[in-house]
């Protein structure tokens, strides 16, 4: 995964908008959105991965 100032900050609100949340399995929910970051390239679309569940957490 990019580790750029950019991509720290997307990470830091990822984890405080799935604060507490776990799927069905008991896992937090965290590791989805990270996962995804870690198959995408470069320093946007790490962004995006971590950016779109969190804004959906964080709405809802």
């Amino acid at each position: 995964m990019l580790y750029t100032p950019l991509t720290k900050k997307a990470m830091k609100l990822c984890f405080e908008a799935h604060e507490g949340q776990v799927d069905k399995a008991g896992i937090p929910y965290v590791n989805h959105p990270l996962h995804v970051a870690e198959q995408v390239e470069g320093e946007h679309a790490t962004c995006a991965a971590k950016y779109a569940e969190a804004l959906s957490a964080l709405a809802g």
